[in-house]
């Protein structure tokens, strides 16, 4: 077995690639504490501030030990890590941490690391050590935001959205911003109906009207373009026999040119710490960049697949849960708050 002493220091940098790296770890950093914020640490004797790491990847059997215990426990992603706690991943293992400065590195099968923030050198690992890079300011920043709305999720328990009573129901895009200005619109009907009318509009009125015999329709070329940073406003009808019926109201945001600029540098410090491969940290890394810009869509579509994959993490459910929250689908967030909750009492 190879043990390890964790390092958490890094050589300040000042580069603008290094400054997008610290954005980009200010959006992981930020989700690591929704994940707690709901119903309390994983770890209730330490506090937020205290966090030396994060789990974002787990594959077999990875186990902590905390601080003063002898008694090691089955992990979790998501699992935050304290000064003194010990990994062991057991053989054909692995696990990956997210340090507090940016360090993200891989622990292989059969090895053990102390957690600890005093050392000033990197550990020699099995895997790469990977430097994200380092904002805390900003992610205290982003964690002051999501705290705002925890008197909303603390109360979701007790609310129906009443969408679901609704016999049509727009899927995407819901209360998020969009990349580009073509966006694929869905929705879902309770009833068979032969045509259905899209009508999207501004604060200045209607801007285009369609219809379609599908569920779903695209944005087309013909039509108006969509302004960046406009908020938008859209809804499907349909014809039965007695009455027209309506879907609820949603809304969706064009990204304005520099936040397109800066979700695309984020992307490419992504594809250069981890390349093509199929990362599980990659996936994290990236659903944090686009929860931070308001592309709840895209960052719930990720950590979807994320909570699939860990189905006994609290941390991934109660972060689904929130993403949930915020684009104002409360049906979605009960389920995933509550699956948070089972979790945590297995723990």
């Amino acid at each position: 077995m190879t043990t390890f002493t964790a390092s958490v220091q890094l050589e300040p940098r000042a580069s603008s690639e290094r400054r997008r790296s610290g954005a980009l770890l200010a959006s992981v950093t930020s989700l690591a504490f929704v994940a707690v914020m709901v119903t309390g640490l994983l770890a209730p004797a330490a506090s937020a501030q205290d966090r030396v790491a994060l789990m974002t990847d787990i594959k077999g059997t990875v186990e902590v030990a905390r601080a003063g215990e002898t008694t090691f426990r089955a992990a979790d992603w998501g699992s935050q890590l304290f000064e003194g706690d010990r990994v062991r991943t057991g053989a054909d293992s692995e696990t990956s941490l997210l340090f507090a400065n940016g360090n993200m590195v891989s622990l292989d099968g059969g090895s053990t690391m102390t957690i600890s923030a005093a050392t000033t050198s990197a550990p020699t690992l099995s895997g790469p050590v990977r430097e994200v890079g380092g904002d805390l300011l900003a992610a205290a920043s982003d964690l002051a935001l999501h705290r705002a709305g925890e008197g909303e999720i603390a109360v979701l328990g007790g609310l129906r959205s009443g969408a679901g009573d609704s016999v049509l129901r727009v899927l995407a895009p819901v209360n998020t911003r969009i990349v580009d200005g073509t966006p694929d619109f869905s929705w879902a009907a309770q009833d068979d109906f032969d045509t259905y009318r899209i009508t999207v509009s501004s604060s200045d009125g209607v801007v285009h009207e369609a219809e379609t015999e599908a569920t779903s329709w695209t944005w087309p070329a013909s039509a108006p373009t969509l302004s960046p940073g406009t908020t938008y406003f859209w809804r499907v009808e349909a014809d039965d026999m007695l009455d027209t019926v309506a879907s609820p109201l949603a809304s969706f945001v064009v990204l304005t040119d520099s936040e397109r600029t800066q979700v695309a540098e984020a992307r490419t410090d992504i594809e250069n710490l981890f390349g093509e491969s199929d990362s599980a940290d990659a996936a994290y890394l990236l659903g944090s960049v686009y929860a931070r810009h308001g592309l709840l869509a895209d960052a719930i579509s990720i950590f979807s697949a994320i909570a699939e994959r860990n189905p006994d993490s609290a941390a991934a459910h109660r972060i689904l849960g929130s993403l949930y929250a915020d684009a104002g689908m409360k049906d979605e967030a009960i389920q995933s708050l509550q699956r948070a909750v089972a979790a945590s009492e297995k723990q």
